[in-house]
């Protein structure tokens, strides 16, 4: 009997927690129902970052051609939020067809830099960086952050733009370089003769040493 209760609670011990995972976990059905579904919202969160990359790509192809309906058609249709010059507003679709198809003048150059994605959900993605946009070939570039929420505005659609956020510096001109310059050459001179000129002072002796004559 003794060796048949040691038996029984060795076994006890093993089985019991079997049966606990057993009545706590969802049947098997379940699962095939679930875990392809997660598995394919992560291979779409995978997917939109290479989609992103390659919409940032034809973006800069378009820019650089100077494809002003290709541009404009990189927008959502419901409209987007922009964010410049220190101003916030919605933009209409059809105003943003309108302002690229008679206000806008196209780069001589342009290329992003240091892009950065960020999937926020399977259906939109923030990117942020910086660009270069060259207002003549052989110019200097105007540097502009850039912050955009891309997203798909309806199943089965491409990304569209759905806000744009940029801010930057102008180019510094060569003639305020050369102003710089200049000042700077000026004060390297002047600090020369004053240092020069008092070293250059003679001294006298006295009863409590030497002292410049002045």
């Amino acid at each position: 009997m003794a060796t048949a209760r040691f038996r029984l609670s060795r076994w006890s011990a093993v089985v019991t927690p079997l049966l606990v995972l057993t009545l706590l976990l969802p049947p098997a059905e379940l699962w095939t129902q679930v875990a392809p579904a997660a598995r394919s919202d992560a291979r779409a969160v995978s997917g939109l970052g290479a989609e992103a990359q390659g919409f940032l790509v034809d973006y800069a192809d378009d820019l650089r051609r100077g494809d002003a309906s290709a541009v404009a058609a990189r927008y959502d249709p419901a409209g987007t939020y922009e964010l410049r010059a220190g101003r916030s507003m919605l933009t209409t679709h059809e105003a943003l067809g309108t302002r690229y198809a008679t206000d806008w003048q196209p780069p001589a150059r342009f290329e992003w830099r240091d892009l950065a994605y960020e999937v926020v959900s399977p259906e939109a993605v923030v990117v942020s960086g910086t660009f270069a946009w060259y207002r003549a070939r052989d110019a200097a570039p105007g540097i502009q952050s850039y912050v955009a929420l891309l997203r798909r505005p309806s199943a089965g659609s491409g990304l569209k733009i759905r806000l744009e956020a940029e801010a930057g510096r102008p180019p510094i001109p060569w003639l305020l370089l050369g102003i710089g310059a200049v000042v700077l050459v000026a004060l390297g001179l002047g600090a020369g003769w004053l240092i020069g000129r008092r070293g250059a002072r003679p001294v006298v002796g006295s009863a409590g040493g030497l002292t410049p004559v002045r």
